[in-house]
């Protein structure tokens, strides 16, 4: 019997409990487009994984699901590739079964090259892991939106950053979601700068050009 995808098993317990997917997108605050993509197993049109599993812990809490199952089932059929996206675990397997297959080299040379590749990823991996800024995503408010004084603002990082909001440290949820409200006095455009902070220093910032209108 063929196993559900984590694609399968959210639109199953979504429906199970009567929610649209409009819903499920208000009650979560993530944006039905990647809960689409999170349905139909697109991941590549998805973030990279750490705002994927941010996304299911969503889904989970929720649709009172456990999300670390949630996760074990993703882990399951989907990897991090180097870049931080995830892959399809079926898809890489089948491509090395077809390399190594392949009668064109010795056993020999090939694990020298597997080992030397592996050496040459481990070392682009850390490197990555070292340099890259934390990842950030602003959900609300679009640019260059008419708004009114009161403004939501809201959006993902990685749970273990340093959240600012025009110069205002912002908790995170253990999912990474973030969500907090600016109060703006007087009318006409107004910039918005949330900006995300890793343990090393590293950061992302994000700014949002809104019309403030009373």
């Amino acid at each position: 019997m063929k196993s559900k995808t984590i694609g399968e098993l959210l639109t199953f317990e979504r429906k199970r409990r009567g929610l649209s997917l409009a819903q499920l997108a208000e009650q979560t605050q993530v944006n039905p487009e990647k809960l689409r993509a999170l349905e139909d197993n697109r991941f590549e049109l998805l973030p990279s994984s750490p705002f994927v599993k941010g996304y299911l812990r969503s889904c989970a809490r929720v649709l009172s699901l456990d999300s670390q199952a949630l996760i074990a089932v993703l882990r399951r059929d989907y990897k991090e590739s180097q870049g931080g996206r995830l892959v399809p675990r079926a898809a890489e397997s089948a491509g090395r079964f077809s390399f190594w297959q392949s009668k064109i080299f010795s056993w020999p040379i090939l694990s020298v090259a597997a080992f030397v590749l592996a050496l040459i990823f481990y070392g682009f991996a850390q490197w990555y892991r070292a340099t890259r800024p934390p990842q950030l995503e602003l959900l609300e408010p679009k640019d260059q939106a008419a708004v009114a004084a009161q403004v939501l603002v809201s959006g993902y990082t990685e749970s273990d950053s340093l959240l600012v909001v025009n110069e205002t440290p912002v908790a995170l949820n253990p999912d990474g979601f973030f969500q907090t409200t600016l109060n703006f006095s007087d009318e006409g455009l107004a910039l918005i700068k949330v900006e995300a902070i890793d343990e090393a220093g590293r950061s992302a910032m994000l700014e949002r050009t809104v019309f403030v209108e009373f």
